[in-house]
């Protein structure tokens, strides 16, 4: 069941371009950063869920890593374009409010910005609770989310990714003066089909979450939260807890759940 339309048609739209649009993102030394602090906090095991996982650019480091990935995202044209990068990984469509059961896992991720993409209280602790009723016993959840400065900026902003056949136009719309401080962008793609170009939109809105705020609701999921990291530019993730948000593009985010999880559930997806 796809319970964000908005998000899923937004993703649609970008999938043909996202490879261009996220070139100069640093997905695998980000995974390697990522693989190093799980492990600082006992990862076990090599079953990782990949939430999220748009065209597969956070999934395939982990393929290199020698992680046993599956993925699964909410916009069916990004996993087309993941099953064309990755074929034979087992792929799904789902949202991450309410995943099918997919397995336990050891290790699940849900990066580059997803619980943002959660705009209520009720859409975060949906996510956090979904995702944390498929970790396997002692398995770890990993999620970042953008610092309140990075979120301001980058709603804030204007940006272009180009190449001969594209055209892609971040413009940040701003942010109102709500809790979360909802912000909206437009990105305007153009693409190039012979001499003729062709214009879409896809339209993005995320909120800022607090600390605190993301604690409160990984604790109502049932989770606990092992560590909070902050991010620099470059997927440098600092090796002390953060004592502010100012100096950071990102939080990181590890948490496991709290309890043992019964094993009597066994449904195919």
């Amino acid at each position: 069941m796809i319970l964000d339309r908005e998000t899923c048609e937004s993703y649609n739209t970008l999938a043909p371009h996202y490879e261009a649009f996220a070139r100069d993102y640093e997905h695998d030394r980000w995974l390697s950063e990522l693989d190093s602090l799980v492990r600082s906090h006992s990862l076990i095991g090599r079953k990782v869920l990949d939430v999220a996982c748009g065209t597969g650019r956070s999934l395939r480091p982990l393929l290199a890593m020698g992680y046993d990935v599956i993925g699964c995202d909410v916009s069916p044209r990004m996993l087309e374009e993941a099953r064309r990068q990755s074929p034979g990984v087992r792929l799904y469509l789902a949202d991450v409010r309410e995943l099918p059961f997919l397995g336990r896992f050891d290790w699940i991720t849900c990066l580059n910005d997803v619980v943002n993409y959660m705009l209520t209280a009720r859409d975060l602790q949906m996510a956090l609770q979904s995702m944390g009723r498929l970790l396997g016993p002692g398995g770890l959840l990993t999620f970042d989310v953008n610092s309140l400065r990075e979120h301001r900026d980058g709603f804030a902003s204007t940006f272009v990714v180009e190449d001969e056949n594209s055209f892609i136009c971040w413009e940040g719309k701003g942010c109102d003066d709500m809790p979360g401080e909802p912000g909206v962008a437009d990105i305007t793609l153009f693409s190039r089909h012979g001499d003729v170009w062709h214009r879409r939109l896809s339209r993005h809105r995320q909120r800022w979450w607090a600390t605190a705020e993301l604690g409160d609701a990984a604790t109502a999921a049932g989770l606990e939260v092992v560590a909070v990291r902050g991010q620099l530019p470059g997927a440098l993730i600092q090796h002390s807890p953060p004592t502010g948000e100012g100096e950071f593009t990102k939080l990181v985010f590890v948490v496991r759940r709290k309890e043992a999880r019964p094993r009597h559930e066994e449904v195919n997806p």
